[in-house]
């Protein structure tokens, strides 16, 4: 068998997509099985309490969520175990105001063109826990996961390893618990790392095989918001590790991932839309490209009307900008620095497979100009590759300086 998914590659993809799709949609399927009343309590309280958090005690900046993190408590609390399929497919929210104790006559909307995978792991969570405890579980595998990464990067270099700590710290990404609906992406990208280091000391041949699946998990996990970090991340640390061993990647080699990972992650996007046409009929059709579109091109701007400002107000989002007194000093010195050092002194041929890595979320921006305009104040945090660049460069120039004065 394993010789013939060697000589017919094609046939690896195909598998891993219908695995990846069938127990993907058959977990979330299951989920829905799980009846009403045995989450019934913890959901009620959790959509009282995200209610007084976002609209009496509103969050930070950095800890901002979208619309979506009541969507998903609405879709718990309006499924319907006794028609599981149809409760699938419909995804329905609240079209009216939440009431526990009318939850039978309530007012649906569909939300069919979304498929969040996070709705069955909060729905499993919710047997055992609230709002609240979602958070703690959420915050304790993103630091766990994070601390595994930080010591599997010292073993590898210990300037990405300090890139990655302060980019982090600079995209306030332990806020990221907050947003519950938007976490499964850090996740993913985070167990992608753990396993692209593992792969590449393994000399494994199957790199373009590990995007396409991370791609189908980002896909059925969330719908749009960092997702770009499954691959920009991974492909980061990859590419560093090839540079460094002096192994040939050249920027189409980087290229093709990003085009697997992309065909991927639609794929599953699409994978959705045709089990939700073969549900409503083919004129759903026109209500999903109408959707798609907006996604792409929306005349109605929230902030930015071009990528120069989005841009800025990402940048400004920093950690240094919202916390430090002399924040701006400091960024604009490191900016200048690594501007100096890029241009000069970095080998800019043998580094370009690692500078296209750290412009995948320039690319991602440029594509869904219009979700990440509108989710901009979470979004930023997909720039974390490009931060952990502009670190990087710094830091071994840094070193650079250390080491010749020592050895003068």
């Amino acid at each position: 068998m394993k010789k013939f998914l060697d000589k017919y590659w094609i046939f690896k993809y195909i598998l891993a997509y219908v695995l990846t799709m069938g127990g993907c949609f058959l977990f979330l399927f299951l989920c829905e099985l799980i009846p009403y009343k045995w989450v019934e309590k913890n959901v009620v309280d959790s959509i009282h309490y995200h209610n007084e958090e976002f609209f009496k005690h509103r969050p930070k900046v950095y800890e901002t969520y979208d619309i979506a993190e009541i969507s998903m408590l609405e879709m718990n609390y309006l499924s319907d175990s006794k028609h599981p399929y149809k409760s699938l497919v419909e995804n329905n929210v609240l079209k009216g105001s939440f009431n526990p104790e009318k939850r039978d006559k309530a007012k649906k909307e569909e939300y069919a063109r979304y498929w969040y995978g996070m709705q069955g792991y909060e729905r499993i969570l919710f047997l055992f826990t609230n709002y609240k405890g979602v958070r703690v579980v959420n915050a304790i595998i993103l630091l766990v996961l994070s601390i595994i990464l930080i010591i599997k990067l010292y073993k590898e270099s210990k300037a990405v390893m300090l890139s990655f700590i302060l980019g982090i710290i600079m995209c306030s990404f332990f806020f990221v618990y907050k947003s519950v609906s938007f976490t499964s992406i850090p996740i993913i990208a985070l167990i992608g790392s753990i396993i692209i280091i593992n792969m590449y000391h393994k000399k494994s041949k199957n790199i373009g095989l590990f995007f396409f699946t991370i791609a189908l998990f980002a896909g059925f996990f969330d719908a749009i918001t960092v997702e770009s970090l499954t691959l920009s991340l991974p492909l980061f640390i990859y590419c560093y590790l090839n540079i460094r061993d002096n192994k040939k990647i050249g920027l189409m080699t980087c290229v093709k991932y990003f085009c697997i990972w992309f065909l991927a992650f639609m794929i599953m996007m699409a994978s959705k839309w045709v089990l939700t046409v073969g549900y409503y009929g083919t004129d759903y059709i026109e209500y999903l490209k109408y959707r798609s579109s907006m996604r792409l091109a929306n005349e109605n701007h929230y902030n930015y009307d071009n990528m120069f400002t989005l841009l800025g107000g990402m940048f400004s989002m920093l950690f240094p900008f919202c916390t430090f007194k002399y924040g701006y000093v400091v960024t604009i010195l490191i900016l200048v620095f690594f501007v100096f050092n890029f241009v000069i002194y970095l080998d800019k041929k043998k580094y370009l497979p690692l500078i296209f890595a750290a412009c995948v979320p320039l690319i991602r921006f440029g594509l869904f100009f219009s979700h990440a305009e509108q989710l901009y104040r979470f979004t930023f945090r997909a720039l974390l590759p490009l931060i952990m660049f502009i670190l990087f460069v710094c830091i071994k120039q840094i070193e650079n300086i250390v080491v010749n004065k020592k050895e003068k």
